[in-house]
């Protein structure tokens, strides 16, 4: 028997994914050590938020090929499913066109971003 969306689902809204990792499913639970994790979590989004933008922000004509030679993600980073997803498609698109659009064009805060299971 399903007994929560913690059970049925795969990705997370930053509050979801800070209850799951705080061991609570209300923020009543356990408001400490939740509002503790949810801080984490978003501090560590905005890592690699950070780190995709300093490589967006590279000029191509100085380094054409600034996604495929990207430094790895710094320790204490956790992606969004929608970094996830722009990461996968460098394996077929190496010039990363995905990427500088998402961060141009789509909502990047903390609050619209969701997290994969794995990655939380």
């Amino acid at each position: 028997m399903i007994t929560s969306i913690y059970e049925i689902s795969n990705e997370f809204a930053g509050d979801l994914a800070a209850k799951l990792i705080a061991g609570s499913n209300d923020s009543e639970g356990n408001p400490d050590a939740y509002q503790v994790v949810l801080k984490l979590l978003q501090d560590s989004y905005e890592v690699s938020l950070s780190h995709y933008e300093a490589i967006s922000d590279v000029d191509p004509e100085a380094v054409p090929a600034k996604w495929a030679s990207r430094k790895p993600m710094p320790n204490g980073a956790i992606q969004s499913a929608g970094m996830q997803k722009r990461e996968r498609f460098l394996v077929i698109d190496s010039k990363g066109g995905a990427f500088p659009a998402w961060l141009s064009y789509s909502p990047t805060d903390f609050e619209t971003q969701t997290f994969d299971r794995t990655e939380v």
